[in-house]
């Protein structure tokens, strides 16, 4: 974005790309802030498949904006590394429960990045990610949405 917010013109040209080829436009680490104006007009150039990588973290994004961008069509995609004990470690299970209900079962995607040196592996971190929801009162088909579903009709699977 400009000094006023605004998308830049060459910026606008990659959604077009994006929207042409249909791929995945994901926020990376940009901050809500840039977010929103990228994604809104993201929407009007045609892009359909955008995610949101994790929210909570480096993002600056709230409940409620968790909440209205996957209203208005984004996935949201929580990391595994900063909910279990790892370097990343930095929420409780509780704020897990409420980023999850915030975004919603429909529109929620797990990664895990994790596997750096220290870290646990990405199976190994991922299963204990998934026994830490489970034991969070979540049921096994809402799960298996949020690990696999979800993220197959993202790519388009």
């Amino acid at each position: 974005v400009d000094n006023k917010g605004k998308l830049v013109d060459n910026i606008k040209e990659i959604l077009d790309l994006i929207a042409e080829f249909d791929a995945v436009l994901s926020s990376g680490h940009l901050h809500i802030s840039e977010i929103w104006p990228l994604f809104e007009e993201a929407k009007l150039r045609g892009v359909e498949r955008r995610l949101v990588n994790h929210p909570s973290y480096v993002i600056g994004a709230s409940l409620a904006d968790m909440t209205e961008l996957t209203s208005n069509g984004a996935y949201i995609e929580h990391s595994a590394s900063f909910y279990i004990e790892s370097k990343f470690l930095c929420h409780t299970p509780e704020e897990l429960k409420q980023h999850i209900i915030a975004s919603g079962f429909e529109r929620t995607i797990f990664g895990s990045d994790l596997g750096q040196n220290g870290n646990p592996s990405p199976v190994e971190g991922m299963r204990t990610f998934l026994e830490l929801i489970l034991s969070l009162g979540f049921k096994d088909s809402d799960v298996k949405k949020m690990v696999s579903t979800n993220s197959a009709q993202l790519i388009g699977l």
